[in-house]
């Protein structure tokens, strides 16, 4: 019998499934970096098993992680910067002040959202104890290594808190007021793109004039 494949025209607006196979994704004119030939998330075998013949977010995360595994683990890589090729992960620090007040005259309670969780105060509270309120719970989520890989807490009276994120992707800087506290970021480290752990093996200087430093890192992880 005749492969069925979904088409746009075919489905309309509907969704076939929450498999991110079915999800379309936009390559516009990226360069063909898969095989020299295709760019990034256009639909592979797995796809066409399943009646998808159109570019899709799952094989653009598929690409993208077979792209991560540029060197293998013990290979060596030069480059010409003191830096290895690993990621960096952004810091932000937040700033709370102000005092937890609901608009309406009828409520005791309002919700401040820290990067889209929710908080409940009681009106009045301040904003180091909003701070410590977020802290304890993002410190939980480091615990079970989920969206943050650290948190602290600074400031004359604890009233900033200071988040390095689990991943190595830009987030906005945050500024925002909600419910009489204002939430004021700063990047303290920007993020980076990369993979691997890697260890510095040396540096020689190119026989070149004038001398160029060359770095040698070995991945190890």
């Amino acid at each position: 019998m005749k492969q069925q494949f979904i088409s746009k025209t075919r489905e309309g607006a509907k969704v076939p499934s929450r498999e991110a196979d079915f999800l379309q994704y936009e390559m516009g004119t990226k360069d063909p970096l898969i095989g020299g030939k295709r760019t990034i998330g256009g639909a592979n075998v797995d796809q066409l098993r399943k009646g998808v013949d159109y570019p899709n977010v799952q094989s653009a995360i598929d690409d993208l992680y077979s792209l991560s595994q540029q060197i293998p683990i013990n290979g060596v890589i030069m480059m010409t910067e003191d830096s290895p090729p690993s990621a960096v992960q952004q810091v932000e620090t937040i700033k709370f002040g102000g005092a937890v007040l609901n608009p309406d005259p009828d409520q005791t309670k309002a919700t401040i959202h820290v990067y889209g969780f929710p908080f409940v105060f009681d009106n009045t509270t301040n904003a180091s104890s909003v701070c410590e309120e977020v802290y304890n719970t993002f410190n939980d989520f480091v615990t079970h290594e989920k969206y943050f890989d650290l948190v602290t807490r600074k400031g004359l009276n604890g009233e900033m808190l200071e988040v390095r994120f689990i991943d190595a992707v830009p987030h906005p800087v945050t500024n925002k007021t909600e419910n009489g506290i204002s939430m004021v970021g700063t990047i303290d480290v920007q993020a980076k793109s990369g993979y691997g752990t890697w260890s510095k093996l040396g540096e020689v200087d190119l026989a070149v004039t004038p001398a160029v430093p060359i770095y040698y890192f070995q991945r190890i992880a």
